[in-house]
């Protein structure tokens, strides 16, 4: 195929050729062939370009349920934190009646 020309050389050459008469099928193909090349070039990157778009939109649609996700978590969290002190709580009331109860009947089996 030859050396690949700029779209300048390109118009030159058909210019040239268009001057000196020399209108030739050749230089015509080269051209075609040429501009092929670029338009498969140029597809090609778009359907990257597209494919890249896609992947972010996606990204940006999982982030959001990540985000989403997270804040439910953080919810469930203080639950669970305030549960846990409430049961805390709880179970120090319930030692210290324990405790109370323990010295009572052993203070009244002492007095025996």
């Amino acid at each position: 195929m030859g050396p690949k020309k700029t779209p300048a050389q390109q118009r030159m050459t058909a210019e040239e050729s268009e001057d000196t008469g020399e209108s030739s099928e050749s230089t015509m193909l080269e051209m075609m062939r040429s501009i092929q090349y670029q338009l498969k070039d140029i597809n090609s990157k778009v359907s990257k370009i597209d494919s890249i778009e896609s992947d972010v939109k996606s990204m940006k649609v999982i982030l959001t349920d990540l985000k989403n996700e997270n804040k439910q978590l953080k919810a469930e969290v203080r639950d669970c934190e305030q549960k846990i002190t409430e049961l805390n709580e709880r179970n120090n009331t319930l030692e210290t009646r324990l405790h109370s109860l323990e010295q009572h009947h052993w203070g009244g089996v002492l007095e025996f």
